[in-house]
């Protein structure tokens, strides 16, 4: 038997990349301590992206909508401005020291699952990993509001890894 080697030197690898979809719940903070673990486990090199996402409402053409959109997405910049504040401190306070990671806010015109995909395909599409956080939803309730985790294992091209929310039972 004999064994070849294709090359005396191997190109370098690219880092393991993590992206945790991160807000204000405590199911996203869970997604990103599972995150923080598996990253602080990987003896290679590793980026960790913790993404805030801003879902705003596209804009109408219709007559008084579009103030009412407006207005809406006025309030939803404001309520996000504070959760992210939040996130960036607890962020700090629990993870500075466990792990390196960037944490970023991404804005759009669109639902949240549509907006990690077009991130993640735009800006990441070398992504090795997506890591969601699932809420304690009933069907009833995931159906009428949609659930992020759901899309992005039924759209995105990447491995999506979902961190279940200890009260969800076999739902």
């Amino acid at each position: 038997m004999s064994v070849t080697s294709a090359s005396a030197s191997t190109p370098p690898t690219s880092p393991y990349k993590v992206i945790v979809a991160a807000n204000n719940t405590p199911a996203s903070y869970r997604a990103v301590e599972h995150a923080v673990d598996l990253c602080s486990r990987i003896k290679g090199e590793y980026k960790l992206l913790i993404v805030y996402f801003v879902a705003l409402n596209p804009k109408r053409s219709l007559p008084y909508i579009d103030h009412l959109e407006k207005a809406y997405n006025m309030e939803i910049q404001d309520i996000a401005q504070s959760d992210v504040a939040e996130c960036k401190e607890y962020f700090t306070k629990h993870y500075s020291n466990r792990v390196n990671y960037e944490f970023i806010e991404v804005e759009g015109e669109s639902e949240t699952g549509p907006l990690i995909e077009e991130y993640i395909t735009k800006s990441h599409p070398d992504l090795n990993l997506l890591v969601v956080g699932q809420r304690a939803l009933g069907k009833l309730e995931r159906w009428a509001l949609g659930s992020v985790s759901d899309y992005c294992l039924r759209h995105l091209h990447c491995p999506v890894t979902v961190v279940k929310d200890r009260a969800t039972g076999n739902e």
